[in-house]
């Protein structure tokens, strides 16, 4: 005959985590997430920074390209300039009047660009969380803008609105602060330095 034997197991055994073990556990996770998040906001910023770096050049080279075809830079005419580096776009707005000319330049949706101050810049702001404030990216066209304030043409910056902002445009950029002019007053800006 046959007998099964069945392992006893002491009464007083526990078959479960400790409220200590999981509250290590839960410890563990929350360093590691405090850690990595801002790491990935950094990440996902200079992601989304990348991808409008180059429709800056394009629009760099449309501006060249345009006034060696003889075109004028009184006004920051993106749509021109956007013609002449054969990028397509979905809209060129001109808005303005006799003292001041403004262009937007629609190439998607999401990517949309305007002559501001002798510059372009990426109008979508990158917005710190839960606040209005955060930084956005300027490009300098205009040969007015170096005579005026010593910026050199097709230098491109980050600038900030706030702490947060500082610290993200120092990450996207890996640049030192500077000093730049925007309108009529001085602002602290980042260049990039491989534009």
């Amino acid at each position: 005959m046959n007998k099964i034997y069945q392992k006893s197991s002491p009464a007083n055994k526990s078959l479960g985590f400790t409220l200590i073990e999981l509250l290590v556990v839960v410890l563990i996770i929350g360093i590691l997430a405090a850690v990595a998040l801002p790491q990935y906001e950094k990440a996902v910023l200079k992601s989304r920074v990348a991808r409008i770096l180059p429709w800056f050049k394009e629009l760099k080279r449309g501006r060249d390209l345009y006034i060696l075809d003889g075109g004028r830079n009184i006004c920051m005419d993106l749509g021109a300039f956007a013609d002449a580096a054969g990028i397509g776009y979905e809209s060129a707005v001109f808005t303005g009047d006799n003292n001041a000319c403004n262009y937007s330049l629609t190439i998607s949706p999401d990517l949309k660009f305007n002559s501001v101050n002798g510059g372009v810049r990426y109008s979508t702001i990158f917005k710190e969380p839960g606040t209005n404030r955060g930084f956005f990216i300027n490009m300098y066209l205009s040969p007015l803008v170096e005579k005026n304030s010593g910026i050199p043409v097709g230098s491109i910056y980050c600038m900030p609105t706030g702490d947060w902002a500082k610290k993200m445009c120092r990450a996207v950029t890996n640049a030192q602060e500077e000093t730049c002019t925007y309108g009529s007053s001085r602002v602290a800006c980042y260049r990039f330095p491989n534009y």
